[in-house]
């Protein structure tokens, strides 16, 4: 997960403008490219967080996210023995994992060939291959 904006900016989430902004400034001061020229991107991040927590619609959808991101689940999958380990939790199968379930082209072949199977089964009972 990466660091919200609310820890880029050193703010708490409950926090109003004014502090918000007051801590926008003084980061700013400190990783400004004029002032120091290797936090460049450090800089895009602050302005990135301001704008969006400055603006109370944009913070609103923000927290949405945030709560939301928070609640997901997370498997987490160790290295065992410098072997990397995959485990399937669902259908292997790729049609069963895109459609939950066989596609129905599959079972309307198999309902084909089970039908040519008996009819020609039928056939073979009634002599007809003479």
């Amino acid at each position: 997960m990466k660091q919200s904006h609310y820890a880029l900016l050193g703010v708490a989430e409950d926090a109003d403008y004014e502090t918000i902004r007051g801590a926008y400034h003084a980061k700013m001061r400190s990783s400004h490219p004029d002032v120091a020229s290797s936090s460049t991107d450090h800089a895009y991040q602050l302005n990135a967080a301001y704008s969006i927590l400055s603006n109370r619609e944009k913070r609103k959808h923000y927290d949405r996210e945030l709560a939301s991101e928070r609640t997901r689940t997370r498997v987490v999958i160790p290295n065992t023995q410098g072997r990397r380990t995959q485990r399937h939790d669902g259908p292997v199968n790729t049609a069963e994992r895109i459609y939950e379930r066989p596609p129905t082209i599959v079972w309307l072949v198999l309902l084909a060939i089970f039908l040519n199977l008996v009819l020609l089964v039928g056939i073979y009972l009634n002599g007809g291959f003479e």
